[in-house]
């Protein structure tokens, strides 16, 4: 056992067993509620979201770790942050995004995967970040799948597995901890767990073969922590989410695939759980079930009702100490494991943000982000149409969502000249639908170029947008060479029909992120399509029943 351990009160237990969010004051800094939670309840972790600027994160850490510091036993708060397409993720300016995960499986490269989660790792610890809830290990199978999508490495256990093994090692080699996600599995449902409890209703042997698969790889490459998924894995639980479920977390993964690392929830203010359970209730039911920290991010209320209940069912008897004290043992050796404690001694947490700053902007982490973009795009359909020449193709029309302005800024540094048609028309999370006006105005543009390059952008439910389809039928009538190019899900392909080329790029989930498009995967588009390099992607996934 952790010396610590024996040193804390139960109520000292319970908040090192709590994560949650930051809730910011006016400025975007740590607020006098979170501060509360760190000084008061005693909370061992933090997730942090939505900062501008690298120095604003390491700043904001800084406070965090001076309130620690001021505790008690002034044991260092954990900071975490989802992390899954690099510190853009988590920061507005100055930092690079990287693929998002479909594209990193497109490349199918783990030397890749693993260089990528390195560069993200520095940037992050630099920053004060030390927990990354990443990779996502979802087997993406169904397309209807609203939530991971190009979230996921692709529908191949056996890459998947080694491509987050890749990541895993190069996360935690570089002193962050690495979280697979979302156990036993989220990449079959047909709900948002943000929103709704899905059901996943598989034999228990595609479970095991397909989706359980790839978190074996993960733990063989020595994942310090897993994040549970809330969802309703019915040969498991009929009864209970797997957040919640003593035969997921205990059974399945600790006795029997043997995890001995951290397990922490996913987000408890979800539709999935918040709205059935209650903050309060589901802490404990979360606990009782086996994880070692919950993922508390909802109001202030709810943080407190969170630390309330767990304190109150250790004080009648309903979590038995031995319990407790296993999860908090588990707590602090992953602390001292990355550097925040030495035995009952903590260790110096604050960082400078400068050398963040410095860390953030070194030229090579965008020098591997243009690397990787370009091994990431795959040109899933062409019939002799790419590339399109700028010595040929005098005049090219981008047109398709908001993103066709930022594309066409690219295409202008190949083409003599680029015309920019954004038809947003009605945007929603999984696509948008041009307006009749713009529509007619795509139509009537096609007939005055030479070539065209349309975007369409789906995160979920294919078939794609009934206005999508026609502005790419409305394109191609005109009887020019039409480059289809997905900004989200390559499922896109299966609602066109015929068409001249059709290139995937992974690039935007379904909450848009991130935005703007990366510079480094606009200008590896645009030298895509006008000639400069051949693509090396391959899909990932099963495109209406084809493999790619």
């Amino acid at each position: 056992m952790h010396p610590l351990v024996a040193r804390m009160t139960p109520e000292e237990k319970i908040g090192q067993m709590l994560m949650p969010a930051v809730i910011p004051d006016e400025t975007g800094m740590p607020s006098a509620q979170t501060r509360e939670m760190v000084q008061r309840y005693g909370v061992g972790f933090v997730i942090t979201y939505g900062h501008r600027t690298v120095r604003h994160l390491a700043e904001s850490n800084n406070r965090l770790q001076r309130w620690a510091a001021a505790t008690r036993l002034a044991i260092p708060v954990m900071v975490g942050a989802d992390l899954e397409y690099g510190l853009r993720h988590n920061v507005a300016l100055g930092v690079v995004a990287f693929p998002r995960q479909m594209g990193i499986g497109a490349a199918m490269s783990e030397e890749l995967a693993y260089r990528i989660a390195q560069a993200t790792a520095r940037q992050a610890r630099a920053a004060g970040v030390h927990w990354d809830f990443s990779p996502l290990v979802d087997v993406n199978t169904n397309p209807h799948n609203p939530v991971v999508g190009i979230r996921a490495f692709g529908d191949d256990p056996r890459w998947v597995g080694r491509l987050s093994a890749a990541m895993i090692r190069g996360y935690q080699e570089a002193g962050v901890v690495s979280t697979p996600k979302h156990y036993p599995g989220h990449g079959d449902t047909s709900l948002d767990s943000h929103q709704d409890l899905p059901t996943v209703d598989l034999p228990e042997a595609v479970l095991r073969e397909t989706h359980l698969a790839p978190f074996a790889a993960a733990f063989a490459a020595g994942a310090d922590s897993i994040m549970t998924a809330h969802i309703v894995v019915r040969s498991l639980d009929p009864d209970r989410p797997a957040t919640l479920s003593p035969a997921s977390l205990t059974q399945l993964l600790r006795r029997e695939q043997g995890f001995e690392g951290v397990v922490v929830t996913d987000a408890m203010s979800m539709g999935a759980i918040a709205d059935r359970f209650g903050a309060g209730d589901a802490a404990r039911m979360a606990v009782e079930a086996g994880a070692d920290v919950v993922m508390a991010t909802g109001s202030y209320a709810d943080q407190v009702a969170a630390w309330t209940a767990l304190v109150q069912a250790v004080l009648r008897g309903d979590l038995p100490m031995e319990r407790i004290d296993a999860s908090v043992d588990r707590i602090l050796r992953l602390k001292e494991k990355y550097g925040l404690l030495q035995g009952d001694r903590p260790l110096p947490a604050e960082v400078d943000p400068d050398a963040a700053e410095r860390e953030a902007a070194d030229p090579a982490w965008r020098t591997l982000a243009s690397e990787a973009f370009r091994r990431s795009l795959t040109v899933v359909v062409d019939r002799g149409v790419l590339p399109l020449r700028p010595e040929t193709v005098r005049t090219l029309l981008v047109t398709g969502p908001r993103e066709a302005d930022e594309v066409a800024a690219a295409m202008r540094r190949r083409y003599p000249a680029v015309v920019a048609l954004p038809t947003p028309g009605g945007g929603w999370s999984d696509g948008f639908s041009p307006s009749s006006t713009e529509l007619a105005a795509a139509e009537r543009l096609a007939r005055s170029v030479d070539a065209a390059v349309v975007l369409t952008y789906s995160s979920f439910k294919p078939p794609l947008a009934p206005g999508q389809v026609e502005l790419v039928r409305r394109v191609r009538a005109a009887g020019i060479p039409v480059v289809v190019v997905a900004l989200g899900l390559p499922y896109d392909v299966t609602s066109l029909g015929h068409l001249d080329a059709f290139v995937a790029t992974y690039a935007q989930d379904r909450w848009g992120t991130p935005s703007p498009l990366p510079r480094e995967l606009t200008d590896a588009l645009a030298d895509l399509v006008s000639g400069a390099f051949e693509a090396q992607g391959r899909l990932p996934v099963v495109l209406d029943g084809r493999a790619g």
